[in-house]
């Protein structure tokens, strides 16, 4: 994230990405699930929402 911020900063770019990479990490540590991998991610911020993804049967 930092690498990113540094990125559009020296760019002069407005950059939300970073600010919501880091409230999904947030929002993960608060429901204990920060140490999942980052691919977890956007499952657990499903979850948070109210999206339960589940795999498909094509697998």
């Amino acid at each position: 994230m930092r690498y990113l911020r540094a990125m559009s900063d020296g760019a002069g770019l407005v950059n939300p990405l970073t600010n919501a990479i880091r409230n999904s990490y947030a929002a993960a540590f608060v429901i204990g699930v920060a140490e999942d991998y980052m691919p977890m991610l956007g499952t657990q911020i499903g979850r948070i929402n109210g999206v339960y993804i589940a795999p498909s049967a094509e697998g």
